[in-house]
């Protein structure tokens, strides 16, 4: 899982310097950046969670243990 949360990570930042802000839903990345977005899965099997607002975003999945996981670049939201 952690290399697939790295990818979109680097993928959203190639996505904030040629557009100026993130994505608002993963889906903005496809096809330019990532080519399956419906195939992106955490460590448990779930669809990872998203969420983008102009200049912060949130991209969170579970890790095998079930232990929530944030990419880097997220706002981290108590829950």
């Amino acid at each position: 899982m952690f290399l697939i949360i790295v990818n979109i990570y680097l993928n959203i930042q190639l996505y904030v310097i040629d557009e100026g802000k993130v994505p608002s839903n993963l889906t903005d990345l496809a096809p330019n950046y990532i080519t399956k977005v419906s195939e992106l899965k955490d460590a448990s099997g779930e669809a990872l969670t998203y969420t983008g607002s102009n200049s912060t975003y949130t991209l969170t999945g579970k890790d095998t243990s079930g232990t929530l996981v944030y990419s880097n670049g997220s706002t981290k939201t108590e829950s």
